[in-house]
């Protein structure tokens, strides 16, 4: 998780796709356990709109490139 892409995104954030993203089920997090991270609790809604910014704005450049192509 690195790269432009990832810059905004907080290091709790980045550890809770970490857990999700498991090749094993049994090594991923639970949905309870993924309720209970610390970045689920402690979300602010700023740092939402930021992640979701960045997210947003890397869709439209990806598609608008798809369009190009």
């Amino acid at each position: 998780m690195s790269g432009a892409e990832w810059y905004h995104i907080s290091t709790s954030a980045k550890d809770l796709i970490r857990k999700l993203m498991k090749l094993h089920p049994h090594e991923r997090l639970s949905i309870k356990e993924a309720m209970q991270h610390p970045w689920v609790n402690n979300i602010t809604s700023s740092d939402l709109s930021n992640s979701m910014g960045s997210f947003s704005d890397n869709f439209r450049s990806k598609t608008a490139l798809d369009k190009k192509v």
